[in-house]
């Protein structure tokens, strides 16, 4: 996962290289746990790789919570206490450090902590002993008490790309339309409003109603305003990833509409379309466009 955060990556990995790991750090952004978590196992990785190599004793151990060097407090699930964080400083007392020579703790969510927790951790963070080092995480830097976050080397994740996310989601499993859509989930209103176009807009097709097809997008994107450069090249993403795609989604979604030639001069058609935009065109001209292409289509008797 640090594939995406080259800087961040490049800080700890110098740090580590040169001996000069800081006492605190602070993960800040989507993600910041697991980012965290993958540091925590660098430190006491037998090989040091970034992330860790999940082969030695040090990260198979760490993976399976029965590294001694290591304690965890989280506050997903509830407040984190002062009771917990005195608790983790108790254990480390008790435990011996291995061969990495370091202990890590690590808390999760550090701004669902308790004012006494937060008091309990701040010392622990003023007097550090010997080679330990807090790795906290949070969503939002804004909730973490300045006292903390002085002192801590604060590392603000860059958020994933859209191109990430789908990536990440077809590696999972997720049918590529399903894939899509799920990328757009942390985007603005837009998303769905165009979704809901390309919807209507396929569903008169399905239905041989080229002529309101077509009158839609053109009141729509036209007279209503619908359809800025920007949300007119998402409509030609959606449309080309339904028409061009062999998943079940995108069958039932297009397929069903159109021949096999008519789908795939459709997808031809968008496809030439979506290369005429460029900064500055005026849109209106090229949803005209598009609808001169559709008509053409359909002229031809092939819907």
């Amino acid at each position: 996962m640090f594939k995406n955060q080259a800087a961040i990556k490049r800080i700890l990995e110098r740090q580590i290289d040169q001996d000069k790991v800081s006492h605190a750090y602070l993960f800040v952004g989507k993600d910041s746990d697991v980012f965290a978590a993958l540091f925590a196992r660098t430190l006491l990785c037998d090989t040091k790789t970034m992330g860790g190599c999940g082969n030695c004793g040090a990260c198979l151990r760490f993976d399976n919570d029965t590294h001694p060097d290591v304690q965890k407090l989280s506050g997903k699930e509830a407040s984190i206490k002062k009771e917990d964080v005195i608790k983790l400083k108790h254990n480390f007392v008790q435990s011996s450090v291995e061969e990495s020579n370091r202990q890590v703790y690590l808390l999760d969510v550090v701004d669902n902590s308790t004012p006494g927790a937060m008091n309990s951790l701040l010392k622990y963070l003023e007097e550090p002993e010997g080679q330990t080092t807090a790795i906290l995480s949070t969503d939002s830097e804004n909730r973490v008490l300045e006292t903390i976050k002085s002192r801590c080397l604060i590392l603000q994740l860059a958020p994933p790309t859209r191109s990430d996310r789908f990536n990440e989601l077809s590696d999972l499993g997720y049918d590529a339309v399903d894939a899509f859509y799920l990328s757009y989930l942390d985007e603005s209103d837009d998303f769905n409003e165009v979704k809901d176009m390309v919807h209507e807009f396929m569903s008169h097709l399905r239905n041989h109603r080229v002529n309101d097809a077509v009158l839609y997008l053109q009141i729509e994107g036209i007279k209503n305003k619908k359809l800025d450069r920007e949300k007119f090249e998402l409509l030609c993403d959606i449309l080309e990833l339904l028409l061009s795609s062999q998943s079940k989604k995108s069958e039932e979604l297009s397929a069903s509409l159109l021949d096999f030639n008519n789908r795939n001069e459709l997808l031809e058609s968008v496809l030439s379309v979506h290369d005429r935009v460029r900064p500055g065109v005026n849109i209106g001209l090229i949803i005209d466009q598009l609808v001169y292409e559709v008509m053409k289509i359909d002229k031809a008797r092939k819907f």
